[in-house]
């Protein structure tokens, strides 16, 4: 059963009571919250994900609180539990489905070494993944939700997840969070329908919350290869920009931006290694989105052969990399 077929009254019962089992591919999350206000927002955010009404063992337990102490006599706020642990400052109560994304962002950011993790918008079309590393303000959100709307299937606009086994892409289609100026983009691009409220005052500015589509949560099991790194950066104004990475500045893009990787060892390098020299990688400075567009789809509609072997990224350098203090 899909969120949105839930009855709102059940809806409520449920994350009051034992809690939503909801499934994000390849994580299992269970939520419990007593706060009204959050449920439609909820609902209407992951309608297209589907109930675990099966018993078993989650990923996660968040719970979505009223503060206690002294923090109860300053208006309804809201609290962010992870396993039963307070996660981030309160926020006011109308702001539960801000506080439930940072907390999931932070569970599935912390979940070990199983998979390289970085953080990276990812999408895909015609099975090649697109890769877009980067910090916060870099424009990656807005470049995400802009090519979703273009037809590309929305992988995660926070973080890639890569299986080291085979060094595939897993999805975990999730709402894009746009903030500020990058609220009337996205409004422009998908209209009202689509989008959450818009949470002022923020840590980060204002936020607000495009659903993912249908279609990417139906296929959140389908994995892909990468087949681009794209590092973006929004400049107002500036013509679009590229620029071939290097292989060694590729590798320290990719653990720049990883979350993970000291806590990888070998398995994280032979990862990062392997995605370089299959991958090439570009820089890119953009003032336009359309223009951008056009350099990502011309990246897939061509093909591009890989970067040459990394004779750098031989033994020698692992060792330097990892060794050096021995």
């Amino acid at each position: 059963m899909r969120v949105e077929h839930v009855p709102m009254a059940t809806l409520r019962d449920w994350l009051t009571g034992p809690g939503i089992r909801l499934d994000l591919g390849y994580f299992t999350v269970r939520l419990t919250t007593k706060i009204r206000q959050f449920a439609p927002q909820f609902q209407f955010m992951y309608g297209r994900h589907q109930v675990i009404d099966a018993p078993g063992i989650d990923d996660y337990w968040i719970a979505l609180k009223y503060p206690l102490g002294l923090r109860r006599y300053f208006g309804r706020q809201v609290q962010g539990y992870i396993d039963g642990r307070a996660a981030f400052l309160p926020l006011g109560a109308e702001a539960a489905l801000a506080m439930w994304e940072s907390c999931l962002n932070w569970c599935i950011s912390t979940s070990g070494p199983s998979y390289l993790l970085i953080h990276a918008a990812v999408l895909e079309r015609n099975g090649k993944g697109i890769i877009f590393p980067g910090q916060s303000g870099s424009g990656k959100s807005t470049l995400c939700a802009a090519l979703v709307a273009s037809g590309w299937r929305l992988f995660s606009d926070e973080i890639a997840i890569i299986d080291p086994a085979d060094g595939s892409l897993l999805p975990v289609p999730r709402p894009i969070s746009v903030k500020n100026e990058s609220i009337a983009i996205v409004r422009r691009l998908f209209g009202d329908g689509e989008l959450s409220p818009v949470f002022a005052g923020m840590p980060k500015g204002d936020i607000a919350y495009l659903r993912p589509p249908a279609s990417a949560v139906a296929r959140a099991r389908e994995t892909a290869m990468p087949a681009f790194v794209v590092s973006p950066t929004f400049v107002a104004g500036l013509p679009i920009r590229s620029v071939p990475l290097r292989l060694t500045e590729a590798f320290k893009l990719i653990v720049d931006n990883s979350m993970n990787y000291s806590g990888t060892l070998r398995k994280g390098f032979d990862t990062v290694t392997r995605l370089v020299e299959s991958c090439p990688a570009y820089g890119m400075s953009y003032g336009n989105l359309e223009d951008a567009i056009r350099f990502i789809e011309g990246l897939c509609e061509n093909d591009h052969a890989s970067g040459p072997l990394a004779s750098e990224l031989n033994q020698d350098y692992y060792r330097q990399i990892h060794c050096a203090a021995k």
